[in-house]
């Protein structure tokens, strides 16, 4: 079966998270990604530490898979010419560049349009290239998650402000630029021409606010810090079991909170048998009021079983689950049956596992280790057709 990209070629100039992660996707899916680095230096993720066997950062090894490295330095006019002939062939480029930074280098998207129109040229940045009053300003995930607000929504009352322990605000950005590039590659078959797809990351933040964004809109109302509880569905809340273990819970409506009335009073009818009538806790508007009251209530009554017993009891037909490590999580028998840690080969570290793509069409899959740097750089000159000769001329100018 042919891959969804296959045929579609993406010049990858990105680097650490946001970019690669999305490029990464198109070539988990059969695209032909071309990763364009600094020469003797590449992505900065290749150092970040710790080296997997002392050789390749984990991070590098992890977001840069199904792709081909080519070095190229746009300071020499040389190297820029090669580029030029490489957008020719393409038909998607990505950039995570500070917006001031393509057109010094001249691969801004006015400038690619002219060479390629067909081109869907995507940019990744903090704040956007069009609106931002400061469009330049640095951006890395946490700050972004600050700006965005969701520090604000994270954590304990009281205690100092947390970010996500993933980084949400890079993978948003990634998976925003992934469909936008999809949508344009669309509007391209139709209409012939490429666009600028222009994501800001402070916008990916807003949009993952949903339903608190919208109250706060509507009703003018922040709901600060929630911990690991909702602002209106109750109860939704994180629960310590016999074992010293977690639990999550979300009953955020009326039949699925019935539901578990209904079966704490058949567990334990001399305790709860009342609980189904109980009026504190009769209507979401009564459980609403009463939060306090029925989390610390669900608490007692789920510390009378471990969590393994609590997953097992309630898991399968109700929104129950034990908090996984993340070892756990990857222990989890569909993530082993979807392929969701698949294992790549590499020439100098063998075999190991990375995150696979969450995205499932029916086809086998293919996972390739991420390059090293400049790898592909002879293969990919002699595929635009330049000679012996002209490829030595670059090597010895400095442009790869």
């Amino acid at each position: 079966m042919t891959k969804p990209l296959e045929g579609i070629r993406v010049l990858d100039l990105t680097q650490v998270l946001a970019g690669p992660f999305c490029c990464r996707l198109m070539g988990d899916m059969g695209a032909d990604v071309i990763k364009v680095e600094q020469p003797g230096t590449g992505d900065p993720s290749r150092n970040f530490p710790p080296k997997y066997k002392d050789l390749e950062s984990y991070y590098y090894l992890g977001l840069n898979g199904n792709k081909r490295s080519l070095t190229l330095n746009f300071r020499e006019d040389s190297a820029k010419e090669t580029f030029y002939d490489l957008v020719k062939t393409a038909d998607v480029m990505v950039e995570n560049y500070r917006p001031s930074v393509p057109p010094r280098l001249g691969i801004d998207y006015d400038t690619i349009h002219k060479i390629n129109p067909k081109m869907v040229y995507c940019s990744i940045s903090g704040f956007g290239h069009e609106g931002a009053p400061d469009p330049n300003r640095p951006a890395f995930d946490t700050t972004i998650q600050a700006s965005g607000g969701v520090m604000s929504v994270i954590g304990q009352p009281g205690q100092p402000p947390s970010t996500m322990g993933s980084p949400v605000g890079d993978l948003a950005g990634a998976y925003a630029a992934l469909s936008g590039i999809l949508a344009a590659l669309i509007d391209r078959d139709r209409n012939g021409e490429g666009r600028h797809v222009d994501i800001a990351l402070l916008d990916t933040m807003l949009t993952l606010q949903a339903y608190i964004g919208q109250y706060y809109l509507l009703f003018g109302s922040e709901p600060g810090p929630l911990g690991s509880t909702h602002p209106t569905n109750v109860p939704v809340a994180a629960l310590q079991c016999k074992d010293g273990r977690w639990v999550q819970i979300q009953f955020a409506n009326q039949p699925l909170y019935m539901q578990l009335a209904n079966k704490l009073a058949e567990m334990y009818p001399d305790e709860y048998q009342d609980l189904p009538n109980d009026p504190r806790f009769a209507t979401p508007g009564d459980r609403l009021k009463h939060k306090a009251e029925i989390i610390e209530f669900l608490g007692g009554v789920f510390s009378k079983k471990t969590a393994d017993e609590w997953d097992s009891e309630l898991g399968n037909q109700m929104p129950v689950a034990r908090i996984n490590t993340i070892a756990e999580s990857f222990a989890e028998q569909s993530v082993i049956n979807r392929n969701m840690t698949p294992t790549v080969q590499h020439p100098t570290l063998g075999e190991y596992r990375i995150i696979g793509n969450p995205l499932k069409m029916g086809q086998e899959e293919e996972y390739k280790a991420a390059p090293g740097l400049g790898q592909h750089t002879d293969e990919l000159l002699s595929e635009l057709g330049y000679d012996g000769a002209k490829v030595q001329a670059l090597k010895d100018s400095g442009a790869v």
